[in-house]
């Protein structure tokens, strides 16, 4: 592993290097692309200046290499004005772009230009717009983030269209989703019907299936990443809904304008209007969104990111009889019998990250992160059977269950302007996993008379705490020139637990060669780890599912992807593309037909005299 690590030092000491000297007869034009009326940042939008072009990052960050002398650049992006911009290039030059939107008016077409077509090795992505959430069919008439991506080709939903999102064969435990750089392990409510993502919150969400950039991993099947949205520089604006199932607000603005933006939603089920007819069960759900962004100057963003979801169902029953019998003198006595159920299970997300992005001169956008994420389960249930004659005589039985998964997480990403036609990525991250995947405890209590009575206890083996490093780095260069685009990527990955190490080197390459003017050929290959289990007891996701981390003795899973696809597209607005993949995985980790995962409690029997 040492000789890897100066490997790849020295590959990236010498890009450097390379792109310092080629930086003599070019200059470095960088900048964001915002929303005019918000001061938001526009992810994917294409800035370009003759044949040289960029696209903007999940910041709204772009950087181009352009020779000295007089340009013109141009921005585009789908539904707003293209930007047209004259600049005399002599030096690194910072300029940020503003679009404003289209505005349709009555009795006239507008049509907006269509940005030129963008050349990309990656095979399996794809944007999923925000505006497909108001467009797609929607589940009692709620729009649902992740039910638009179970609608995308390669995906499909769980059973009954519950829980779960499949991706090209894999589980539903297979991917990795992300809530402004935060692993999502357990991202739907009621079993899958809704996702825990209020819609008016998200931005942007980003699908990658099969082959992942040598940013990501951890996951074997897909890649769901989701941003959420900045808030209003200019003006505080807001929505409400009001839904059959749940209400929504959303609201945004500044707070010091022009440098200050916030962005808030809330989201909760409408369950609570039935509480007065004393409905023995009950289920709500609620989140809650934040983002925080701050500006300082034209280098430097800081970003405050929150999120906090539960579930709750509860049942609670309860019932009083008389018993009537007649004793030896003829009179009616009456014995009171009174029995009790209790059932409450709870479950939920909570994550935050503090993001700091810079751009170190012209050409090298950093992001460096801290995040935090927690998802914990509770069941608790309780019964009791008594009959009250002069002592009362019954049992009581209660039980409580958790499940605890926690991640602190430190990375540090880069992104290299090289030339127009380079770009390199790299960065390192470290997670420290902690798992607590049962704490199980039951108490029964048995009264058969006023002198006896008899106490059985069921508890864990032992208090299972499991923890575990995951150490990545990852480098990756994309060129592209006029027939050929190809990306190739290295991440390495070391993964301790229980004084054992894992180490893995997952090689990531995808390639496009444009056979005619609009047809290519692509292919992909990819080898990727997952390092998490999920223990679940049948076919819908149910939040008692166990996650837990491998051991010493369980391998992690690894998968590897081969892919390989034709596109055509023409009259820059429509493309057909085909793809076919292959993919093989080791070392998944299934139960024996008809086993389900139940406590690992053993019991103890007390007899005590009264």
């Amino acid at each position: 592993m040492t000789r890897f690590w100066l490997r790849l030092l020295c590959v990236v000491l010498l890009c450097f290097f390379w792109g310092g000297t080629y930086a003599q007869t070019h200059c470095k034009v960088s900048g964001y692309v915002t929303e005019s009326e918000s001061g938001g940042c526009l992810i994917g939008a294409v800035v370009f200046s003759g044949e040289d072009w960029a696209v903007t990052n999940e910041y709204g960050f772009y950087a181009l290499n352009l020779e000295t002398g007089d340009r013109t650049i141009r921005c585009a992006y789908l539904g707003r004005h293209a930007d047209e911009l004259e600049i005399s290039v002599r030096k690194d030059t910072l300029i940020n772009i503003a679009m404003s939107p289209m505005e349709s008016l009555k009795g006239a077409v507008v049509e907006a230009e269509i940005a030129p077509a963008i050349p990309s090795a990656y095979m399996g992505v794809m944007d999923v717009p925000v505006s497909y959430l108001r467009e797609m069919p929607a589940v009692l008439g709620e729009p649902d983030p992740m039910k638009t991506v179970q609608k995308m080709p390669g995906v499909q939903p769980g059973m009954s269209a519950f829980a779960g999102i499949y991706v090209r064969g894999g589980g539903a435990e297979e991917n990795l989703m992300l809530l402004d750089g935060c692993p999502m392990y357990n991202a739907f409510h009621l079993m899958g019907l809704f996702s825990s993502f209020t819609p008016e919150a998200i931005k942007q969400i980003t699908l990658y299936k099969g082959f992942f950039p040598a940013k990501y991993g951890g996951r074997t099947s897909s890649v769901i990443d989701i941003r959420t949205k900045e808030g209003n520089l200019s003006k505080v604006s807001g929505t409400v809904s009001v839904g059959m199932l749940n209400s929504r607000l959303h609201v945004e603005g500044p707070l010091y304008k022009d440098r200050t933006s916030f962005s808030f939603s809330v989201r909760g089920t409408n369950t609570s209007i039935l509480k007065p007819f004393r409905f023995p069960y009950s289920y709500y759900f609620y989140d809650v969104t934040g983002k925080l962004t701050q500006r300082f100057g034209n280098s430097d963003r800081l970003y405050l990111s929150f999120f906090h979801g539960r579930d709750q169902f509860n049942y609670d029953l309860t019932e009083n009889r008389l018993f009537y019998y007649e004793d030896e003198g003829g009179l009616e006595h009456s014995i009171p019998h009174v029995s009790k159920e209790q059932y409450d299970l709870k479950w939920g997300n909570t994550s935050a990250s503090v993001r700091w992005n810079h751009r170190f001169g012209g050409h090298v956008f950093s992001d460096f992160a801290v995040s935090w994420s927690d998802y914990r389960m509770r069941e608790f249930s309780f019964d009791s059977d008594y009959l009250y004659w002069d002592t009362p005589a019954g049992y009581t039985r209660q039980h409580a269950n958790t499940s605890v998964i926690s991640d602190l997480i430190a990375s540090w990403d880069f992104e290299a302007t090289l030339s127009s036609n380079q770009k390199l990525s790299f960065g390192l991250t470290h997670t420290r996993h902690a798992f607590s995947p049962e704490k199980d405890y039951s108490l029964r209590t048995a009264q058969r008379d006023e002198s006896e009575s008899k106490e059985v206890s069921f508890y864990s083996d032992k208090n299972i705490r499991m923890t575990g490093g995951e150490t990545a780095a990852y480098l990756e260069d994309r060129f592209h020139s006029d027939s050929f685009n190809a990306s190739i990527g290295l991440r390495a990955i070391l993964f301790t637990t229980e004084g054992r190490s894992y180490p893995s080197l997952e090689p990531r390459v995808s390639a496009e060669y444009v056979i005619l003017p609009g047809l290519s050929v692509k292919a992909a290959y990819s080898r990727v780890s997952q390092y998490v289990h999920l223990l679940a007891s049948g076919e819908i996701a149910m939040p008692t599912d166990l996650w837990v981390p491998i051991t010493a003795e369980i391998d992690p899973v690894f998968s590897t992807h081969y892919s390989t696809g034709l596109s055509y597209a023409w009259d820059d607005r429509w493309e057909v593309s085909l793809e076919a993949y292959f993919k093989k995985e080791e070392n998944i980790l299934e139960y024996k037909e008809g086993q389900l995962v139940f406590t690992t409690a053993r019991s103890e029997e007390h007899t005590s005299e009264l």
